[in-house]
């Protein structure tokens, strides 16, 4: 099991205060390395939460994979569900 705890940050560049890392490459001014760094941050996080997604959905997919049910342990015996 892997728990993953999202922290709030804000960071902001001291020279650009004003950047965006959303905005991308081309905000940033005159090679600014606060603002780099920042972009690295952002793409870093951009990918962690697609991994998250596509590993999710890789788990909903083989959830549905008759060949994935063998590991589901049998519902109880003797007793009929409404």
């Amino acid at each position: 099991m892997l728990r993953i705890r999202m922290k709030t940050w804000t960071g902001r560049c001291p020279r650009h205060p004003r950047y965006r890392p959303v905005d991308g490459l081309g905000a940033i001014k005159g090679g600014c390395r606060y603002c780099w760094k920042l972009l690295k941050i952002h793409q870093a996080y951009e990918t962690l939460l697609d991994e998250i997604v596509s590993f999710d959905d890789a788990i909903w997919e083989a959830s549905e994979n008759p060949a994935m049910r063998l590991y589901r342990p049998a519902p109880p015996r003797g007793r009929a569900t409404a």
